[in-house]
């Protein structure tokens, strides 16, 4: 039995070199074989082995469930396999070596026999699977990929809050073609091109649309190269246009879902050790060989994933703009240099999860080229948690409460607007994308709750409910001319929907509608405000 146990599991690390040899499909009829003898024997063995021998069959099924499923060959169903194929092992070993008060039965004898032919075949897998293996380590590494999207974004805009407005209607195309060349086993060259536009639009002073020679929309969007196990040691190393992110995205994320996305000259290095990785980069923001001036960005973030369900992540960055002041007490001052530091805990102790993050940023910040230096004392602080109600649909339900600092007066005392850096506020308040882009130096408040599900294994959904509050007290002016101090903003609703057209094609739909209250009215209009859109994306 123990060579039995051991072939059994070198054949489930070879099964996706295997698969496709002819005696694979006698290894499942065997083991189909296998099955139908369990039925015999539960009905005639003697009524101390009837749970034995049921559990026996039992696992026999998963192990012929498991080999039938259709992705065995590039999937985890092969540990599951593994593990069926060492439970019938153990199974049968206790069967054999018990004895048996009325001698062995002819079932239990012609079971024996199934098995050493299963061996046999087990054994002519096991052989083609190496000299498989053998064939792909001799072919030489691929020196370079070409992939890339095309994805276009259909969008229903009536975010205006008017009565009576008309909504407008455009489309957004973005397409991204992409080299990767590895001219080593340690070394990496990626190029990739991108252009994004509008539909129709050019040169708006020349009113030529597509016929305007002068648009400028293709660019790199990522050119670098990159080195891994620098001086043997964990560490990789990246020196180009890049794109970043790190930890939730709140303050440095690529924002894949604006038509242009962030992305970053820099240089940027990981170190990885066990379960802890620590990233560290510097970008330049704006500057040139003609000027000491610019605006850059440092950080080093660290992660640290402590159990198989909890992480935690810590950062500190700093970002600056050393542009001096040209008026005021505090000419000649740097106009801003300000750090972000904060920490995200992170985990999913099923059928739980949540998420805890604190960001605490400091520094000084002129909000005018002329106004005096202020420090800065603003925070972001989220609070999240969701259950998991049924595994195989995935219908999980969630809570969370974020809150962004704002300032009611950003020329007097301490400045304590919250500044998102270059975050994709659209992941974290709403698809409407009003905050903080309206009026962000008063902050934002904001109850939500989730709920989402797959309706089938290539349509899924999810449904949002925001109630927005402004942070600071905000004094607003109505077009009549009343004041209005409220912080009460709102009410927005979000549905989207995921559809899986094919492994290469995904169709999404949303819809959200806002229902404005006081500050909001008093800012905007009474009206309900909506808007709606239809994307898909083509990968190759």
């Amino acid at each position: 039995m123990k060579h039995t146990a051991l072939l059994l599991i070198i054949l489930c690390s070879l099964l996706p070199s295997a698969a496709s040899a002819q005696n694979f499909n006698k290894v499942i009829e065997i083991v189909g074989g296998l099955e139908e003898s369990m039925k015999g024997l539960i009905t005639k063995e003697e009524k101390t082995r009837t749970q034995e021998i049921a559990a026996l069959r039992s696992d026999i099924t998963s192990l012929k469930t498991a080999l039938f499923k259709e992705d065995t060959v590039n999937s985890k169903h092969l540990l599951i396999a593994s593990a069926d194929a060492q439970n019938v092992l153990d199974r049968l070993e206790v069967l054999e070596n018990r004895p048996v008060s009325q001698g062995q039965s002819p079932e239990l004898s012609s079971l024996a026999g199934q098995l050493d032919q299963l061996v046999d075949e087990l054994k002519k897998v096991v052989e083609e699977g190496k000299a498989l293996q053998q064939k792909q380590v001799s072919v030489p590494p691929q020196l370079y990929t070409i992939t890339g999207q095309v994805r276009h974004r259909g969008e229903v805009d009536g975010r205006t809050f008017a009565p009576e407005a008309r909504a407008i209607g455009y489309n957004l195309l973005r397409s991204r073609f992409t080299v990767s060349i590895a001219p080593a086993a340690d070394t990496k060259i990626l190029f990739q091109l991108q252009d994004s536009r509008v539909f129709g639009a050019g040169n708006p002073a020349l009113n030529r649309g597509v016929q305007d020679g002068m648009s400028k929309s293709i660019d790199f969007h990522q050119a670098y190269f990159a080195l891994t196990n620098v001086l043997s040691l964990p560490i990789n190393v990246k020196l180009g246009r890049q794109e970043l992110a790190y930890g939730k995205q709140r303050l440095i994320a690529s924002a894949g879902w604006n038509n242009f996305g962030n992305t970053f000259d820099a240089v940027s290095a990981q170190y990885a050790a066990g379960p802890a990785t620590v990233d560290a980069f510097f970008a330049k923001l704006v500057g040139s060989q003609t000027s000491v001036y610019s605006e850059n960005i440092t950080g080093l973030n660290s992660l640290v994933k402590y159990s198989d369900a909890h992480t935690a992540d810590a950062f500190v960055f700093y970002d600056n703009n050393t542009t001096p002041l040209l008026k005021g007490i505090d000419k000649g001052k740097a106009r801003l240099g300000r750090y972000s530091s904060g920490i995200t805990l992170m985990g999913k102790p099923k059928p739980f999860d949540y998420d805890a993050e604190v960001i605490l940023q400091r520094g000084s910040y002129a909000v005018t080229d002329s106004s005096s230096v202020s420090s800065i004392s603003a925070y972001l602080y989220s609070l999240s948690a969701g259950y998991l109600i049924d595994a195989e649909s995935k219908l999980r339900v969630g809570v969370k409460f974020q809150v962004m600092s704002g300032d009611d007066n950003q020329k007097v005392g301490k400045y304590s607007s919250y500044n998102t850096l270059f975050s994709s506020a659209h992941s974290f308040f709403g698809y409407m994308d009003f905050f903080p882009k309206s009026t962000p130096e008063y902050g934002v408040r904001a109850y939500s709750a989730h709920s989402s599900m797959d309706l089938s294994p290539s349509l899924s959904w999810a449904a949002d409910i925001y109630y927005y509050l402004y942070d600071a007290v905000p004094t607003l002016k109505t077009p009549s001319g009343a004041i209005v101090k409220d912080q009460s903003l709102g009410y927005e609703t979000d549905l989207t929907m995921t559809y899986k057209y094919s492994t290469m094609v995904t169709i999404n739909y949303g819809g959200s509608a806002f229902l404005p209250d006081a500050a909001m009215i008093a800012l905007k209009g009474p009206s309900v405000s909506y808007w709606g859109f239809l994307m898909t994306t083509v990968n190759f």
